[in-house]
């Protein structure tokens, strides 16, 4: 009986992401690092286009300004974000090189 319940628990996908969560055999910052990737993408894109469409109201050459600054603003901030987030999950990366580096010079 006991048996029959251990199998069902693991397929259970709640149960086994509670053990995973619980045990921090897996690290949830990586897929917490990429949801704030995709939050900052959107952010900038907004931010980019409401600088280019808000320089509209301008004069001419402070319009053509205002338009190349949110096209780099766009550009640049996109790599800025990539860039950081991937330092992060680099970070993340060693650490898990290193747990296995230690879980096999222990053996």
């Amino acid at each position: 009986m006991n048996e029959i319940n251990n199998n069902q628990s693991n397929h259970n996908p709640v149960v086994n992401f509670l053990k995973k969560f619980i045990s921090f055999d897996s690290m949830i910052t990586p897929s917490i690092i990429t949801f704030l990737f995709w939050l900052m993408i959107i952010i900038i894109f907004i931010s980019g286009f409401v600088t280019i469409i808000g320089s509209f109201g301008y004069y001419y050459g402070v319009n053509q300004l205002q338009i190349i600054y949110g096209i780099l603003y766009i550009i640049i901030g996109s790599l800025s974000a990539k860039v950081f987030c991937e330092i992060l999950i680099v970070l993340f990366k060693i650490n898990e090189n290193l747990k296995e580096i230690a879980k096999n010079t222990r053996k």
